[in-house]
């Protein structure tokens, strides 16, 4: 049985040099616009991806692809897409989905092709692309260069080499990571079994958690015609793919974001209450107006306040200054009473005058008519 692992290992080497003899009968036919690249499955063997390097402007067959596979099988009968006759089968799939045991079966890779053996096919196809929002709901990676698939095909190969410590030619790993090839009938045995296994598959998926790409390209198939090749030819294939001028493009974009809540509200008001961008400005500035009138009027209390404290004040004052003017009057009037109590006259006809005049205004302050105050002087 270690020869049966040897002889994987030599396939595998086979393929690779298969590979670069495909590599350079590619450059020879000077076909340099076309990115050619391989790959191992367990189920399929070695499959070739061509990608097209250059963006062709004609939607014919003269602008598409054209395939001249050679076979070494007849075809048996003529029907036509027996998986069992020979022939080759293809797969249209994006840049950056891979091939997976899973979707080998058609579960991913939805549309492909059956070409058998001695068979010439027509085929177009039109591209839909698909563009996801992420969300709450519908959780997927907005990257356009992520691959499920490929997160799907690096998962399971991580589970498998980690139980077994070595690796298949159809075990795909990240590039950061090395294992040695499988060398003994236990190891590839447990490989196998790992990697058909659904049961253990979902499990590794479930660990994985690989979300699904928000950008996903579509490519739908249409076959024109398919009929059998001249007998020259037999028992090789030939197949034209080429491209329809019309690409179906499906974008979800939110359907209410934060900008749309600020429209729909203005609208609303607007609709409702009858409110446009002139009536807003004037309830804005009526607002300021009440606002400022509020202020000064505070204002004006304040200072009118001010001034009635400080008018009270200079009453409080002046009052004060004429209380101080009548003391003082007073006692310069009573000093002057006092002096003229003590003054003592030199003679007493000069007496005689000063009380005579005392009298005589004492009485006309206090007298009730001028006839008194005249007889009293007298």
């Amino acid at each position: 049985m270690e020869d049966r692992a040897h002889r994987i290992i030599q396939f595998a080497l086979n393929s690779k040099e298969n590979m670069n003899n495909a590599s350079s009968l590619v450059e020879n036919v000077s076909c340099k616009h076309i990115n050619l690249t391989s790959s191992f499955h367990f189920t399929r063997g070695r499959c070739y991806t061509f990608q097209s390097l250059n963006q062709s402007e004609l939607f014919s067959p003269v602008g598409g692809f054209f395939f001249y596979l050679s076979h070494d099988q007849a075809k048996q009968g003529g029907g036509y897409s027996d998986s069992s006759s020979p022939g080759y089968q293809l797969y249209l799939h994006g840049p950056n989905e891979v091939l997976t045991y899973s979707n080998s079966e058609g579960s991913s890779f939805i549309e492909y092709l059956d070409l058998d053996s001695s068979e010439e096919m027509y085929v177009k196809f039109e591209i839909q692309q698909f563009k996801m929002h992420p969300s709450s709901d519908e959780d997927c990676v907005p990257d356009e260069h992520y691959s499920k698939s490929q997160c799907e095909d690096y998962c399971i190969g991580q589970a498998i080499v980690s139980n077994t410590n070595c690796t298949v030619p159809w075990l795909r790993l990240p590039p950061n990571m090395s294992f040695p090839e499988c060398d003994d009938f236990l190891s590839v045995r447990n490989s196998i079994q790992y990697y058909i296994n659904r049961s253990m598959r979902r499990t590794y998926l479930e660990q994985c958690n690989c979300r699904k790409a928000c950008d996903f390209t579509v490519y739908k198939s249409y076959i024109i015609n398919r009929k059998s090749v001249e007998s020259l030819l037999e028992p090789n294939c030939v197949i034209y793919i080429y491209c329809t001028n019309l690409i179906f493009r499906m974008t979800e974009v939110l359907g209410y974001d934060s900008n749309q809540l600020l429209s729909d509200i203005g609208g609303s008001l607007g609709f409702l209450l009858g409110l446009s961008v002139i009536s807003l400005i004037c309830i804005i500035e009526q607002i300021f107006k009440i606002m400022f009138r509020i202020f000064f009027k505070r204002k004006v209390k304040k200072e009118l306040e001010a001034q009635e404290i400080g008018s009270t004040k200079n009453e409080d004052t002046k009052e004060r200054v004429e209380n101080m003017d009548i003391i003082k009057n007073n006692i310069i009037s009573d000093k002057k009473i006092d002096n003229e109590q003590e003054h003592i006259y030199s003679n007493l006809k000069n007496l005689v005058v000063d009380y005579n005049d005392f009298q005589k205004n004492s009485y006309c302050e206090h007298s009730p008519n001028e006839n008194q105050n005249q007889k009293y002087v007298k």
